[in-house]
């Protein structure tokens, strides 16, 4: 039987085993070699790992690897070990009267907005806690902030609520809202309109009763309607994508913006990994792209495998590697930026249809909202791996 030497590395403190290099059979793959590991720490319960050479996931066996890479059995190959996330399982569901379209969690309580006009607060019980009318549209996107309730609707409003009543409202958008962020008093808001609108929303208010807000500032430059939009760590640098192939960088300091990226499809969503400073974006063409935002390039890495187009992304709360997708093809899907070759897992919905149009991804899990009227929550162990240190890619 065919062998090569390995030499097992870890960045777990508490599972480093002997780095010698040792022989191992070449037809090994992950579960292999995950045994392997197993038997140089002597655990009494299996502990499933994932490996990685270079930076990248071994998806293969090891001796197709260095088939593809071109390498000798004569060589020595590190082996970088980490903890396995487990198959993300169906927790529960909250039914909506309509199609559930957007979906964010803060705290101990996850926020929806629908297809029926109503955003509805919901603790991780499955209680409404309270319900948000006064929309006469579809609500396309909602966030949670310091104690306020941000809904942005196809009615070209953006309302914010303390508890039950509505303090604000931010007009002045001449098409339907399809996106917004929010950090410390800023919000922005991608309109179909094509332009990006920054406002300052405070939680003090001069009345008791709504009052209309007109924006900071609007930053024009996309030629259609704008799908995405997203803060950087830096609160005066943002993202946007839209339907005209593009993705913008803005600086709202000075209203500029400073980096232009051209792709080959229109985009419908985007997210920011911050400690990888990589903008994902999804797209009508099923893949997901991965921009430096500090480069003009198309992108550094694309991601395939969904069979229609992307509605959500969310990054990993934990794991700067990883990210979910939503898909129309009624499947949410995780990556690991690493692995490029394909997803790791597929969460498909638990009433066995509807396509899926929201993705939120935190300490709860994967919570998802879709054509079924669903809002779904999935988990698995190490979902969130807080052990896992990021470098760069």
């Amino acid at each position: 039987m065919a062998q090569v030497q390995v030499k097992f590395t870890t960045r777990h403190a508490d599972l480093k085993v002997d780095q010698v290099p040792i022989l191992v059979p070449l037809e090994l793959k992950r579960y292999g070699l995950s045994e392997v590991v197993n038997h140089l720490l002597a655990s009494e319960t299996p502990i499933p790992f994932e490996f990685l050479i270079d930076g990248e996931l071994l998806k293969m066996s090891l001796a197709n690897y260095l088939t593809a890479k071109g390498l000798s059995t004569e060589s020595v190959i590190s082996l970088e070990y980490v903890k396995s996330i487990i198959p993300p399982l169906f927790h529960s569901s909250y039914l909506h009267d309509d199609w559930v379209s957007s979906v964010h969690v803060s705290g101990q309580h996850i926020l929806t907005g629908s297809y029926d006009n109503i955003a509805r607060l919901w603790d991780f019980s499955g209680n409404v806690v309270c319900t948000f009318k006064g929309h006469n549209r579809p609500i396309k996107a909602v966030k949670i902030l310091d104690g306020v309730y941000l809904t942005a609707s196809m009615d070209r409003s953006i309302r914010v609520w303390e508890t039950t009543s509505c303090r604000l409202e931010l007009v002045g958008h001449k098409g339907p809202i399809e996106d917004i962020d929010s950090i410390d008093e800023k919000v922005i808001s991608a309109c179909a309109d094509g332009m990006v609108r920054v406002w300052g929303i405070s939680t003090e208010y001069e009345s008791k009763s709504m009052i209309q807000r007109e924006p900071l500032d609007l930053l024009q430059g996309h030629s259609g309607p704008i799908s995405g939009i997203k803060f950087s760590c830096d609160s005066s640098i943002i993202y946007s994508c839209s339907w005209d192939h593009t993705l913008r960088t803005w600086d709202i300091t000075t209203s500029q913006q400073t980096q232009l990226t051209q792709t080959p499809s229109p985009l419908l969503c985007l997210s920011y990994l911050s400690t990888l400073n990589l903008v994902a974006t999804g797209t009508s063409t099923r893949s997901i792209f991965l921009h430096d935002p500090r480069s003009a390039s198309i992108a550094t890495h694309t991601l395939s495998g969904h069979i229609n187009m992307i509605s959500g992304l969310s990054a990993s709360p934990e794991s700067g590697y990883m990210l979910v997708s939503s898909s129309l093809d009624s499947t949410c899907k995780i990556w690991d930026v690493r692995a490029p070759t394909g997803s790791l897992y597929s969460i498909k919905r638990e009433t066995g249809w509807g396509q899926v149009f929201c993705v939120d991804w935190k300490e709860i899990g994967i919570v998802s909202g879709g054509q079924d009227t669903a809002v779904q929550i999935n988990r698995g162990r190490n979902l969130t791996n807080d052990e896992m240190q990021v470098d760069s890619i």
